[in-house]
């Protein structure tokens, strides 16, 4: 009896837990590099911040781009992260405390309206 030939996939499968640990290490190693960078440059926190936003973003646009056109799946190997056991073990408050809306009036128009229509 011989043995089955393995299917190959017509894609690549990169383990979900090797690319979640890659992306913690390339943030980290981003945000220090751009940190370390702006204290010899004299940049403000805020241009830090933009700067690391920025490079992330492009890398992950990259990556997203780059992965859809070859064809790279992820491969789940993370498992179950959340339950319905785990859910149902949290524990939430009975009654949650009111908010005051003080003068916030919506009444149809103006900017309450706006901010009632994009949370609806």
């Amino acid at each position: 009896m011989t043995p089955q030939p393995r299917l190959r996939h017509p894609y690549r499968l990169l383990p979900s837990k090797r690319v979640f640990f890659i992306t913690l290490a390339v943030s980290t190693f981003t945000v220090l590099l751009v940190w370390f960078i702006g204290l010899r440059q004299d940049w403000s926190l805020f241009k830090d911040s933009l700067i690391t936003l920025t490079v992330l973003s492009i890398s992950f646009f990259a990556f997203v781009t780059v992965g859809l056109w070859s064809g790279v799946k992820l491969q789940d190997t993370l498992g179950t992260i959340s339950t319905t056991e785990r859910l149902k073990k949290l524990s939430l408050p009975d009654s949650l405390p009111s908010f005051d809306s003080g003068d916030f009036n919506v009444d149809g128009e103006g900017c309450g309206a706006i901010i009632l229509a994009v949370f609806a």
